[in-house]
């Protein structure tokens, strides 16, 4: 069905534009058949769509989703007391990740429930904690059924299971020693942020 904004003797393509063929691109992206039961979808809940392709289209997804959980690679910090070899061994083998260490943007958008993410072969649909909307917008039959499929994002549901770590400071986000102190008061372990810019790359193809 169009938008809940479009009228209904105006549903041609061409009065839609890039709308026209969102149920086909979404189908595609998420590999099921799409069909809209509900025509005030975009009128009940705020969503921000982000798909990334071209030749670097793995970086500018990592980037949407950094960006959306002001989301950071930690790395434990050696604080000099512990022997090193024995200090190393007991630490993870990856590092582990942090939301809302950076400035994040669904902090700044209570009213939007969630960022859907797409490539050319994954959706993840996720959700924004700080939604007045979030119970809701998780009771739906379109985030049940993507959760069915894997695709759901829950950073509540993450934190619980202990596999990201969660920055609960009040604090501003522009200082990184200021934001490590109170990581470590909250976790016990002091740590160093690795932000996804440093390991940007590019490529360039020779004709």
């Amino acid at each position: 069905m169009p938008p809940s904004w479009a009228e209904d003797d105006c549903s041609a393509p061409d009065h839609l534009g890039s709308w026209a063929d969102f149920d086909k691109r979404l189908e595609q992206a998420i590999g099921v058949p799409v069909v809209w039961e509900d025509r005030e979808w975009f009128r009940m809940f705020q969503l921000i769509w982000f798909h990334a392709d071209g030749i670097d289209a793995d970086t500018k997804y990592r980037q949407a989703m950094a960006t959306f959980y002001g989301q950071v690679a930690l790395s434990p910090r050696w604080d000099g007391k512990a022997n090193w070899q024995d200090w190393k061994k007991s630490q993870p083998d990856t590092l582990p990740t942090c939301f809302y260490f950076d400035y994040a943007a669904s902090y700044a958008m209570p009213t939007v429930e969630a960022l859907i993410l797409t490539d050319r072969t994954q959706l993840q649909l996720c959700l924004n904690e700080f939604s007045i909307r979030l119970n809701e917008f998780r009771a739906s039959a379109f985030c049940q059924r993507v959760y069915e499929l894997g695709g759901l994002l829950d950073p509540i549901d993450l934190a619980a299971q202990r596999k990201v770590i969660v920055c609960r400071a009040t604090i501003t986000r522009k200082d990184d020693n200021a934001i490590a102190l109170a990581l470590q008061e909250q976790t016990g372990v002091l740590y160093m942020p690795i932000r996804l810019t440093r390991y940007c790359w590019s490529a360039a193809v020779i004709p």
